[in-house]
């Protein structure tokens, strides 16, 4: 068969690649550690029953604004990529993203006329 030709994996870089995942080193330094691509890795890894990362290890996360849940209120306060930057977080209108009063703001409406600016709360 073709892919028995071109089969990367001697009994060396099966233990390479073993020490590196039990250290906790990631799939990407994995590969680039052995000279091989991290599809390869990943997949290996798995066949082999190696994980890359310790059991409970959390994801590092890119540093950036706040998101926010979906039910709050999702106009921004200050600017993005300044200090002190958020949402507003107050809960949303029912199917909207923003709270009644940033709604308003947003649609160029008066929020205290009720005629106009039907507040929907639910279903």
């Amino acid at each position: 068969m073709y892919w028995k030709d071109k089969n990367p994996w001697t009994p060396e870089l099966e233990e390479r690649l073993i020490t590196l995942a039990e250290r906790g080193e990631r799939y990407e330094t994995i590969a680039a550690a052995l000279g091989l691509n991290k599809n390869q890795v990943v997949g290996k890894a798995h066949r082999i029953g190696v994980a890359s990362r310790r059991p409970g290890t959390p994801r590092a996360r890119p540093p950036g604004p706040p998101v926010p849940r979906p039910k709050e209120c999702q106009w921004p306060i200050g600017h993005p990529g300044q200090p002190g930057f958020r949402m507003c977080g107050k809960a949303a209108i029912w199917m909207k993203p923003y709270c009644p009063e940033h709604d308003a703001l947003a649609h160029g409406r008066n929020l205290h006329d009720t005629a106009t600016n039907p507040v929907v709360t639910g279903p």
